[in-house]
Formats: structure tokens, C-alpha cells, sequence
């Protein structure tokens, strides 16, 4: 099963380890495509836009939800359709996601050296390397880790919004909006050692915090 994607990729210098599939040599498609206009999500008109869309569609996905007018979890009467669009929608958002994170590692000058697929949780997932960026300063490693949910939330909102002003679209835009809103929120949960555990960590400015922070409790259960 490994021996297929290994020689599709081998021109980007792919290689398999264990449950993952590592594309090397991924930093000039990376640094193509921030030149090529990604450096615009990054100024300050960009995230106010942002903020914006991602509070509408926020607003309008809340509604739908509320009024029951759009199905999650059912394609074409079929709960089993419905799982695998899910996942296939999931996969996209974390691409989007990871993007996300590339995007705003060039953006603070550093490399992204390799990225891949891998099964996390048990669920097929996508990743890049972006830990070049530690290497940086604290404000561009709080970019880096805010640029992936970030990134969903304005694709769902986005999404949201198109389904707005397209019924026809809409049953795709709010199961599309559902994947990107649970990957921001599972990639946001401090308690995981994901995006929303590295920005506290930045943002305290306290390193080993989830380390440290269990010793602790674990020591006032002790009565220490």
C-alpha cells in the first residue's frame, strides 16, 4: 500500500515512514505560492476582512444549525454517503489548514522543509514541518500556529456566506463550514498538544507548559 503514493511522489522526493508518507523538497512550492499572493492574507486590511467574513458565516452556520434547514450527517438519504463526504471534506480542511500554517512560515522568513500524510486518531490527516519557525521570534511563532485555525474559520465562513446568496449550493457550503469549524475547534483545545496548546504556551511564554502544568496538579493531589 505504500509502494503506490512512494513512486507518485518520488519527483517531490517522498519517502514512507511507518503511517506516513513525508514529501520532501515542498519549501519552493511553498514559497511560490506565498509570492504568487499569499503574502496578502497577511496585511492588516486582509485579517480585518477576515475577522469579518469568519463572524458573518459564524453567524449564518449558527442559524441553519438552529433551524434545522441543512442535514451534516446525511448525503442523498445515506448516513454512510454522509460519513465518507465528511471525510473527504476533513481531509480538505486540514489541507487548508496546513496551508495555512506553511503560508505564515514563509511569511516570518523561515523554511518549510517537508510535508506529508499521516493517520492521526485514525483518520487520514495532512501535516508540514514548520518547526524552522521556532527558530523565530515569539510573534511570528504565535502567527504560525494561529494561521492554521484561522485559516478555517474564514474558509467557513466564506463557505457560509456563498451558501447564503446560493441555496443550490448551500447543502455542500454548511457540511463544507461543519469540517472546517470542527477541525478549528479541535485544533484550538489547549488540553491537546496542538495550535491552541503551542499559543498559550507562546503567549505565557512558559516552555514544557502542559508538562509542567500536570506535575503541578499532580502534585496538589499529593497535597505538595
Amino acid at each position: 500500500r505504500r509502494r503506490g503514493p512512494v513512486r507518485f511522489f518520488r519527483g517531490l522526493g517522498a519517502v514512507a515512514r511507518g503511517r506516513r508518507v513525508v514529501l520532501a523538497s515542498i519549501d519552493p512550492l511553498v514559497g511560490f505560492l506565498y509570492k504568487a499572493g499569499g503574502r496578502i492574507f497577511f496585511t492588516r486590511f486582509f485579517a480585518v476582512l477576515g475577522a469579518l467574513v469568519a463572524i458573518a458565516g459564524l453567524s449564518v452556520f449558527v442559524w441553519n444549525w438552529l433551524r434545522g434547514d441543512q442535514s451534516v450527517f446525511l448525503t442523498g438519504d445515506s448516513y454512510v454517503k454522509g460519513a465518507l463526504v465528511l471525510l473527504g471534506l476533513n481531509v480538505g480542511a486540514l489541507a487548508c489548514h496546513e496551508l495555512g500554517h506553511a503560508l505564515a512560515t514563509k511569511h516570518a522568513g523561515r523554511r518549510v522543509p517537508a510535508a506529508g500524510f499521516l493517520i492521526y486518531f485514525g483518520i487520514p490527516s495532512i501535516f508540514v514541518d514548520t518547526t524552522d519557525v521556532w527558530m523565530a521570534g515569539r510573534r511570528a511563532r504565535i502567527v504560525t500556529t494561529a494561521a492554521g485555525p484561522a485559516t478555517g474559520l474564514i474558509l467557513a465562513g466564506t463557505a457560509q456566506l456563498v451558501g447564503l446568496f446560493v441555496p443550490e449550493a448551500a447543502p455542500w457550503t454548511f457540511k463544507l463550514a461543519f469540517a472546517w469549524y470542527l477541525n478549528a475547534l479541535f485544533n484550538l483545545n489547549p488540553f491537546i498538544a496542538l495550535d491552541g496548546y503551542y499559543l498559550l504556551m507562546d503567549w505565557l511564554e512558559v516552555p514544557n507548559l502542559r508538562a509542567r502544568g500536570l506535575a503541578w496538579v499532580v502534585a496538589r493531589l499529593r497535597r505538595r
